[in-house]
């Protein structure tokens, strides 16, 4: 898999796959991912991400959506491709969808026991509706029309586009989460043992359980994104939020998303103490003490949208 970055644009990125055109437009830029660093290129691409504005606010939620959506029209599209070349479902891409807030679903004690349901719920707190953590889908071969044992891709990207934000960024649930997606805990199908597990983790701010940078959730999502890698999961991270800057490595959210992706394969962390990365004094928040490691060579899999 390797981004793409239009020249001159910060803010649209690229993706394509196998060395196959992906849609009919030919742009000129850079482009990055895995071992091949950045090249100068005129290629076609498909569009993976572009930020958009509204004055000097991102319009997070929808190029989100719009993001995910593309990215799950590829693989469609890529999986189409294999069907038409008498290829079975067992040689197809999979994709499960997550997604992280405040609260996991059905956590009525409000105390982060995990629920493995499949929906897309919401949670009443003191009266008000959050949106849920939970697995919006199990690992599902998607390919354009559907039929044969596959869905549309078409019926996944509903979800996405009916997918709304409410709540904090429960980075942690959201990965723990995906490692069970992965493992087949409970009654969720698992991945196959023969295929390369990847995690694309998107965000739209910093870590926490209410609001600003928390330590705590920071610490257990780069350890769980430890665990995952060890296990030989690439895990890909990109941001659309103040403050990211993948070249960065010393200021809390960059050394977070770094650390959660395979640009450093073993990046842990420990947290401790009652104060959170912005200097407020709350009960849960925790002060963290990362350690990066060594970064694998020629990595880029953290990336920056704006």
């Amino acid at each position: 898999m390797r981004w793409y970055r239009a020249q001159g644009d910060n803010s649209t990125y690229y993706i394509f796959t196998n060395n196959e055109s992906l849609d009919g437009t030919t742009v000129t830029g850079r482009y990055g991912g895995g071992r091949n660093g950045w090249s100068d290129v005129s290629i076609t691409y498909k569009r993976l991400y572009t930020m958009t504005t509204t004055g000097t606010t991102a319009v997070k939620m929808t190029d989100l959506q719009s993001a995910v959506n593309d990215f799950i029209d590829t693989v469609s599209a890529n999986n189409t491709s294999l069907a038409n070349s008498g290829y079975g479902t067992d040689s197809m891409s999979r994709i499960s969808l997550v997604k992280y807030a405040m609260f996991y679903a059905g956590d009525t004690s409000f105390d982060g026991t995990p629920s493995y349901t499949i929906g897309n719920s919401m949670v009443n707190y003191n009266g008000t509706s959050y949106n849920a953590t939970q697995i919006v889908s199990d690992l599902t071969t998607y390919t354009t029309a559907g039929g044969n044992g596959t869905s549309a891709g078409s019926t996944l990207k509903t979800t996405v586009s009916n997918l709304t934000a409410a709540g904090a960024t429960a980075a942690d649930y959201g990965m723990t989460l995906a490692d069970a997606v992965l493992d087949g805990t409970g009654t969720l199908t698992g991945a196959r043992s023969d295929a390369q597990k990847v995690i694309i983790f998107f965000t739209d701010g910093e870590p926490n359980h209410m609001n600003s940078f928390w330590g705590d959730v920071a610490t257990d999502s780069v350890n769980t994104a430890h665990t995952l890698k060890d296990d030989g999961v690439i895990v890909y991270t990109i941001a659309v939020a103040d403050g990211a800057d993948a070249s960065n490595t010393t200021t809390n959210m960059n050394i977070y998303m770094h650390g959660m992706s395979s640009n450093y394969p073993n990046a842990s962390a420990t947290s401790g103490g009652s104060t959170s990365g912005s200097g407020t004094a709350t009960p849960t928040a925790a002060v963290w003490t990362p350690t990066l490691g060594t970064r694998a060579a020629d990595s880029n899999y953290y990336i920056v949208a704006g």
